[in-house]
């Protein structure tokens, strides 16, 4: 994956968290959910995993322990 693609990424990919903690969580945890699709879509697995990893970590675990 080129540089540029993997930085703008990580960077949408933050700003969903930030969008998820602060202002909308249903909307960030779509952008998320989006981002590691396209990952998926265009073949970047290894890269998909370590950000899924911190999406399971961030959101999965919090929405677990609000039940």
């Amino acid at each position: 994956m080129p540089g540029d693609v993997m930085s703008h990424v990580i960077i949408n990919f933050a700003e969903s968290f930030y969008c998820y903690y602060y202002t909308d969580k249903k909307q960030g945890k779509m952008q998320l959910q989006e981002t590691l699709k396209f990952l998926k879509k265009i073949g970047a697995e290894d890269f998909r995993k370590t950000l899924k990893l911190q999406y399971d970590k961030r959101i999965l675990r919090e929405n677990r322990s609000e039940k």
